[in-house]
């Protein structure tokens, strides 16, 4: 009996054994993956954030954020380990206009409409040195939107999401030493 207990446990002890050595590596893969932090400064003050009477205003706005916040980290997963986006948000002036000559007040996007994205950026390599730095201020002004009309406008904030990733492509990659063709 006591030979089984014994065994039992030293089988115990290589299961936790295992268990610490996984966990030591996801945390060792995660601490040099490349990372994003978002300051949303003075949200109350953005131009344009208004979701018309169709949801929530606090709903609206989070569910806004968390699409940029996804985006920016989704982006940066091409960025090589270590390095450190930072971003402070100063304004948002999402596309379109709220019509508010229906009973329903829900934002409108015409041809004519491009949103704008106005924030700080700060980009650190894996040692802490900063490769990127400045203001961006985001606009992207089309006669049409073809891509919208295609695919966009199945998907929340799509003329947003898209002004971040063309910003990404042609901003970023460069200064992360990365050439997409």
């Amino acid at each position: 009996m006591k030979y089984e207990l014994k065994n039992k446990g030293t089988n115990m002890n290589k299961i936790y054994a295992l268990l610490v050595t996984v966990l030591m590596a996801i945390t060792v893969n995660v601490a040099s993956a490349a990372t994003v932090e978002i300051e949303w400064k003075n949200p109350e003050n953005y131009q344009d954030i208004a979701s018309g009477n169709t949801q929530s205003k606090n709903k609206f706005q989070k569910k806004l954020f968390r699409t940029l916040e996804k985006s920016f980290n989704e982006n940066m997963l091409t960025a090589p380990s270590g390095y450190k986006l930072k971003i402070t948000m100063i304004d948002i002036d999402l596309a379109g206009k709220i019509n508010r000559g229906l009973s329903n007040e829900i934002r409108m996007i015409t041809d004519h409409d491009f949103p704008r994205l106005h924030f700080y950026a700060i980009l650190e390599n894996s040692k802490g040195e900063i490769v990127l730095q400045g203001e961006q201020n985001l606009k992207e002004r089309k006669d049409k939107h073809k891509s919208f009309r295609m695919k966009g406008s199945q998907s929340d904030f799509y003329l947003e999401t898209d002004l971040l990733n063309k910003w990404f492509q042609l901003a970023l990659l460069p200064k992360l030493g990365i050439v997409k063709s």
